[in-house]
């Protein structure tokens, strides 16, 4: 009892430190111990609420909460906005009635599906995870890409939560609810039988409270701004709400409305690795490794290339990786145990989280479903002789019910997506035909994966040789169809890292697997083939010891000093207009400028003319800002520039040179303005 005691009060203590440290690591560090030791704390009868309050939170984020009804209502109609929002609002909560009703109620009783790694262990894992992340959490927005419009998009909803929060219907009738909740949770027993039958009522009251909250919170009027609009059904909504509760629990955001932190905004992406760590540490078979191995063997699979550089970047691919990994490490269930039995595990509860990460993640579901058909299929026929009566119908209609759960929220999404006129995918069959994109793709997956393949394919043999058959099938109907889904995308984006992220849940399966078997029978080979990769992981690293990125993966993330250029122009005159040459309008220059405190009293971005020299087109800009009456340029170039001489013929000094991995930052200055006196690292 006393060690729970100590263990809730240490957990207690991490959550303060999150919410009233200021630097985003030690933030990082306090959460994910406490975030530990409270897993540590969940037993049987917390376990029930605990899952009720995830269902309801992932369709909450996905279809209430995110304001799907009002942008909907904004489409022209018959109907006032008001009205319309109401409507929408009503069906997709009774929807969400139907589907807690299929994820909940023929729920067994939680289980723990794994062994528990140990206090140490979680303490020990969140240190060197913060420790290999911390230097890249705090630097500036990456040039290219889609970061930018992420963290926008967590920061739109935390104007959600603050609508939610500022008027008092909505703010009184979320509070009852989790008032409600939390005696619920700290009742004596609530798993007894008795109160089990109420679940499914107590998280369909959750879904019609969150409903009417939001429907009497969001200004209408107001979301017909892109900020909103544009982002209701870009994507399933449940990350960035998690990532906008994370900024607004943190005490530096508490009554402002400005734009999270950088640092914030990236801890969700840390988090899916730090429950990757935490659930491959959990394989009973690891039960008898030392310590330190098990933290080795996870440190190594998650600093691969490919995650050192995108693991603190706001993405929507890692917490979906997180959850897949579950599900196929627990393949042999969900492909051979029948429903009843699957249910109540912690293979259900990610399966019916992972499609409502990412739309990627139904396509992988798909994959699984699939898998679970023809596997099912096949042992219902092996038993011809030996069914019973009935049997047959009462297998498909549990099918059946399996499917909506776990893909109708994916089906609903996309015919709402549909009707409401976002992006569609176009497949590009002809990419089969063309050598040089399977030459590319290859080239990419080696590249960001490095050495981890070597151990891939030979645990891959080792799944052969146990006739893990299960196993095999799962992953490689996943491995195929997200293999298939972004290879037949357009060719510019094919190998794009990001997208093989989804990859890489498979590819660990396969590399546990040998891992798993030689620390049995020889250990000293598993930690050298440990120590390896990490060595291999380090030399292919593409992210430098300050957090600072390289072009690479193929997406054309790029990192540039654009905090301390643009605190060099606020210091020598605040009222100033800036121009930025050679960055793309898009950009989100206005993140960096908000962390700051500051913006420019006018800002412009242009691009370069094609085909033009690059001194020749830096020259051009100051001309241009000249006429502009612009008082600073930026100018980023993406290679070395020989800049000779001055620019007093455009009336412009060079001030500083910010060097990148990648080109660099120049600062000018109008001479009769600021000083035109060469600042730091100027050349």
């Amino acid at each position: 009892m006393e060690g729970r005691g100590a263990r809730l009060a240490a957990a207690l203590l991490g959550v303060g430190g999150y919410v009233f440290l200021p630097l985003a690591a030690l933030k990082l560090l306090c959460l994910v111990s406490a975030l530990g030791l409270l897993l540590s704390l969940a037993g049987p009868r917390h376990r029930w609420l605990t899952v009720g309050w995830l269902a309801v939170s992932a369709y909450a984020g996905a279809f209430v909460l995110n304001p799907v009804a009002c942008v909907a209502a904004l489409h022209p109609g018959s109907l006032a906005p008001r009205t319309a929002a109401l409507l929408w609002q009503a069906g997709l909560v009774l929807l969400g009635c139907g589907w807690v009703w299929l994820a909940l109620s023929g729920t067994a009783a939680p289980r723990a599906d794994a062994r528990w790694p140990g206090t140490a262990f979680v303490l020990l894992w969140a240190f060197a995870l913060v420790s290999v992340q911390a230097s890249a959490l705090p630097v500036d927005v990456s040039y290219g890409g889609d970061e930018h419009y992420h963290m926008d998009t967590a920061s739109a909803f935390a104007t959600l939560i603050y609508f939610l929060a500022i008027r008092a219907p909505s703010a009184v009738l979320i509070g009852l609810w989790l008032l409600a909740s939390a005696a619920w949770f700290l009742a004596k027993n609530p798993t007894a039988p008795s109160r089990r039958r109420w679940l499914v009522g107590w998280a369909c009251a959750g879904l019609v409270v969150l409903g009417a909250a939001a429907w009497l919170a969001y200004p209408i009027e107001q979301l017909v701004h892109p900020g909103f609009a544009e982002r209701a059904l870009r994507y399933p909504a449940t990350q960035p709400w998690w990532s906008a509760l994370l900024g607004v629990l943190s005490y530096e955001y508490w009554g402002r409305g400005d734009h999270l932190s950088f640092g914030v905004l990236r801890l969700l992406p840390v988090l899916g690795l730090w429950w990757v760590g935490l659930w491959l540490a959990s394989d009973g078979r690891w039960r008898s490794a030392p310590l330190a191995a098990r933290l080795l063997a996870v440190l190594a699979l998650t600093t691969l290339p490919t995650l050192l550089y995108h693991g603190t970047m706001l993405y929507l691919e890692l917490p979906l990786v997180a959850l897949l990994l579950v599900v196929l490490r627990d393949a042999r269930y969900w492909l051979w145990a029948p429903v009843p039995r699957l249910q109540g595990r912690l293979t259900w509860w990610a399966g019916l989280g992972v499609g409502l990460m990412k739309e990627t993640g139904w396509v992988a579901l798909g994959c699984l479903w699939l898998a679970r058909v023809l596997t099912q299929g096949w042992s219902f026929w092996r038993r011809r002789g030996r069914r019973r009566p009935g049997e047959g119908l009462a297998a498909v209609g549990r099918e059946l019910a399996l499917a909506l759960a776990m893909l109708g929220p994916g089906a609903l999404y996309l015919l709402l997506r549909g009707q409401l006129g976002f992006r569609p995918y176009a497949l590009h069959l002809g990419n089969v035909l063309l050598p040089g994109l399977w030459e590319q793709a290859g080239r990419a997956l080696i590249a960001q994966f490095g050495w981890l393949w070597v151990l891939a394919i030979a645990g891959l043999v080792c799944l052969f040789q146990a006739r893990r058959y299960g196993v095999l099938v799962a992953t490689g109907t996943v491995f195929l169809g997200i293999g298939a889904l972004h290879f037949l995308e357009d060719p510019k984006w094919v190998g794009l890292g990001r997208f093989n992220l989804l990859l890489l849940p498979v590819v660990w399966v396969w590399a546990w697997e040998l891992l798993t078997r030689l620390r049995r029978r020889r250990p000293r080979l598993s930690l050298a083939l440990v120590i390896g990769l990490l060595l291999g992981n380090w030399a292919g690293r593409p992210i430098d010891l300050l957090g600072r990125r390289a072009d690479w993966g193929g997406s054309g993330e790029r990192w540039y000093d654009w905090s301390a250029c643009l605190a060099e122009i606020r210091d020598r005159q605040p009222t100033a207009s800036v121009l930025v040459g050679n960055t793309s309008p898009p950009y989100a220059l206005n993140l960096v400028a908000d962390r700051l405190g500051w913006r420019p009293a006018h800002s412009l971005m242009i691009g370069s003319p094609p085909g033009v020299p690059p001194a020749e087109a830096v020259a051009a800009t100051l001309r241009y800002a000249a006429g502009q009456g612009i008082d600073f340029v930026i100018y980023r170039s993406e290679q070395e520039l020989e800049l000779l001489g001055n620019f007093a013929e455009a009336g412009f000094g060079l001030i500083a040179q910010y060097p990148a991995r990648i080109g660099a930052l120049w600062l000018f200055g109008r001479i009769e303005g600021p000083s035109s006196s060469t600042g730091t690292g100027a050349p």
